[in-house]
């Protein structure tokens, strides 16, 4: 796919039409200096078209090569670093189909850019979302279910995408409905993909990131388990009555603000997280959260990985889309990159505040 196909296709490629037009041009000198003949200065330059044909066919011998590399599931930058072998999901790298030239990419481990398709980069200061959708727009389930992994058909791209947008935040941001149906989960990169777990590693201390990622958590209700593990060195923010209920049953290192205001404010949220230093936050819901975010031009970005699945909708269902509960009057987003893994789209989007 992309980080081999591609590059295997345009080295290949490269390769082939270099070495024919220097044999084009050194037969035609050669020709001519054994023939003891003067060569007008424009003969030199044009290949015969011979030439020019073998050049043609050099060019399509490799991409056919390399097309059929991929079918054979030969992935060059993969298969040339035994570390991106180990650890590229369910045994491929995803396929770079486009993406916008990034402005400051950052710099990922060579494993980790060989099974991504390339580099990520992302503001220094942003909200980015990630989620997992069905193809008819379901990214939640009722019940008490982890939804993403039943939506993705527990694919293991995306779970391997979900550790890279980790591996960058400085926290994760979620609602108590997601952190209620994802018992016993921690929020880490190296929790929802292992086999990358150094490389995410090696990512954070390239950006001079604390270990993990910070769970940073809202209920305005303070309805959680007490005893889950993803709330030692948890923020959470509630209000005067959620706390309340919470009172002496969180462990000692969860951080614990209180909105005097009664509601849960995204912005607040917001402006608490960076005046503490953190500036890159990742959500992951839920849709009711992301909503909120989107509403108040909070979301800079959405990870979006498209799953060729069918769940239906009918009345009273609770299944619930991306955004779920609020009117967005159509906001409006610029695509910056696909990646194709199997039959799972990965898609990026940034949102533009200045379209309707």
């Amino acid at each position: 796919m992309a980080p081999g196909g591609r590059g295997a296709t345009g080295g290949a490629g490269g390769a082939a039409g270099a070495g024919a037009d220097a044999a084009v041009g050194g037969a035609a000198v050669g020709t001519c200096a054994l023939a003891g003949t003067a060569t007008p200065k424009h003969a030199l330059s044009t290949p015969s078209i011979e030439a020019t044909r073998h050049v043609r066919r050099s060019l399509i011998a490799s991409v056919l090569a390399a097309l059929a590399g991929r079918q054979r599931g030969y992935y060059p930058a993969v298969t040339a670093n035994p570390i991106a072998a180990q650890i590229a999901p369910a045994g491929e790298p995803l396929e770079l189909l486009f993406e916008r030239a990034a402005t400051t990419p950052f710099d990922l481990p060579e494993a980790l850019q060989a099974n991504y398709g390339g580099t990520l980069s992302l503001p220094a200061s942003c909200v980015y979302a990630n989620f997992v959708a069905s193809l008819d727009g379901i990214v939640a389930l009722p019940g008490d279910t982890e939804s993403g992994q039943i939506i993705s058909g527990r694919n293991a791209a995306d779970r391997f995408v979900m550790g890279v947008l980790r591996s960058c935040a400085d926290a994760v941001l979620l609602g108590a409905g997601t952190f209620r149906n994802s018992g016993g989960h921690l929020w880490h990169p190296d929790r929802i993909y292992p086999a990358a777990g150094a490389q995410f590693a090696e990512v954070r201390q390239r950006l001079g990131l604390q270990p993990k990622p910070r769970l940073v958590l809202l209920s305005a209700s303070g309805d959680l388990k007490p005893d889950e593990p993803a709330l030692e060195d948890a923020w959470l923010f509630s209000t005067e009555k959620g706390a309340a209920a919470l009172k002496g049953r969180l462990p000692s290192s969860t951080r614990v603000t209180t909105l005097a205001s009664g509601q849960i404010r995204p912005a607040e949220v917001l402006a608490a997280l960076r005046s503490d230093g953190l500036q890159r936050i990742l959500t992951e819901g839920g849709p009711s959260l992301f909503s909120e975010l989107a509403r108040e031009q909070l979301v800079d970005e959405l990870f979006l990985t498209s799953s060729p699945a069918l769940f239906g909708r009918f009345a009273g269902d609770e299944r619930k889309s991306l955004t779920d509960g609020l009117d967005l009057g159509g906001a409006r987003l610029d695509l910056h990159g696909v990646r194709r893994h199997g039959s799972h789209l990965f898609l990026r989007y940034a949102f533009n505040r200045y379209k309707t």
